[in-house]
């Protein structure tokens, strides 16, 4: 019943606004926080730790140890901090305009945005640009199984687990396409 009433009640259709909403309110390395939730699907925990690492090994001249040459942040490599049972981070497709803007940024923390959105009587609805960007990319022709991946989840059936072998380039290709898209569409 809960996955109906959420599914019924859903207002991802008013998101861009209230990311518009919150811009004034947020400093400018929390509002960049915010699109890259919104471009990468993760967790508010997951992001806010790939965003401090994206910024951290930028400064340490590293970031090639995480970011790959065609545009993929490589969680995985950080089983401490996005391994952790049944919440995974595998892998981001990320704009290297959004990388480089993060990499100049100062870090953030959840309960700092948090706490401005309380101060101002703001809702927060970080959790819902995770549901945004699943519901985006569906609709922008990936698969469940892809979105799922993306995600962090591998499906239990037996087909996910040991047969599905999706070509990741053309699979990175699509999801640049449909950021672009959801990009210029500002939302």
């Amino acid at each position: 019943m809960s996955a109906f009433t959420r599914l019924y009640t859903n207002h991802s259709s008013d998101l861009s606004e209230w990311l518009q909403q919150v811009k004034p309110v947020l400093r400018v390395n929390e509002n960049l926080q915010l699109s890259f939730l919104r471009a990468t699907g993760l967790r508010a925990s997951e992001g806010v730790a790939a965003f401090n690492l994206i910024i951290e090994y930028s400064k340490r001249g590293k970031l090639s140890e995480y970011l790959t040459e065609t545009g993929v942040l490589e969680h995985f490599r950080f089983k401490e901090t996005f391994i952790r049972g049944t919440k995974n981070c595998f892998v981001s497709v990320v704009p290297r305009e959004l990388i480089a803007e993060i990499a100049k940024s100062e870090p953030v923390s959840y309960l700092a945005i948090i706490k401005r959105f309380q101060r101002k009587g703001m809702k927060s609805r970080i959790g819902e640009l995770r549901d945004f960007y699943g519901t985006f990319m569906l609709s922008h022709g990936l698969l469940r199984e892809e979105i799922d991946l993306l995600q962090g989840r591998v499906g239990k059936s037996i087909f996910a687990r040991f047969y599905w072998s999706p070509s990741f380039a053309e699979l990175q290709s699509r999801i640049k396409k449909a950021l672009e898209k959801m990009r210029s569409e500002d939302l």
